[in-house]
């Protein structure tokens, strides 16, 4: 049986973004995702970094005599980017306005594509904006934590960042031919 061949692909394949127009509801025929108007976060962007924040419950029952058991019960998925101010930017835009904002100001949706093209969309909160920052002589930092709210919709046939010039963001290396 052939092996078969590893992928190796690269982080801005992963696509996200958020709609411009704060919509609240992430069901897949909310009138909300309908008429959202989607702003990839990607300009000025040097890093993403998941976190799934998940909340752990222990058990130690008397068969199990002493050892013990875990699952995992909660889960707050958030995404901490960092990078470089981009003026003009309609996603750097949008999130830098809401700096001094509170409560539902900083509530939007929020859609992940991976390099497959699956989905996930959700409620999501705008949170730790920094819109400029560093050194006088340095360009302006930017930096912000989007927190998502709820239980996420996950959906298939969505457009990565790919486009068109790497095979799903394999473009140096191998080309994703380790593993054959």
């Amino acid at each position: 049986m052939p092996e078969k061949a590893l992928l190796r692909p690269e982080n801005w394949v992963n696509k996200l973004e958020i709609d411009l127009n704060g919509g609240q509801d992430p069901a897949v025929d909310s009138e909300d995702v309908k008429n959202a108007d989607w702003a990839n976060i990607s300009q000025g962007i040097l890093t993403i970094t998941p976190a799934a924040n998940a909340t752990a419950e222990t058990n130690s029952f008397w068969p199990d005599k002493g050892w013990q058991t875990t699952d995992e019960v909660g889960k707050r998925v958030t995404y901490a980017f960092t990078g470089q101010r981009v003026v003009g930017d309609p996603a750097q835009d949008y999130i830098a306005a809401r700096f001094m904002a509170m409560g539902d100001a900083l509530r939007t949706l929020v859609r992940w594509t991976d390099q497959s093209g699956t989905t996930i969309t959700a409620n999501c909160t705008l949170t730790s904006i920094v819109p400029f920052g560093g050194n006088a002589n340095a360009r302006q930092t930017f930096s912000f934590t989007l927190s998502m709210n709820g239980v996420p919709v996950a959906g298939t046939n969505g457009t990565n960042n790919d486009d068109g010039t790497g095979q799903n963001g394999i473009i140096s290396g191998d080309g994703g031919q380790l593993g054959k």
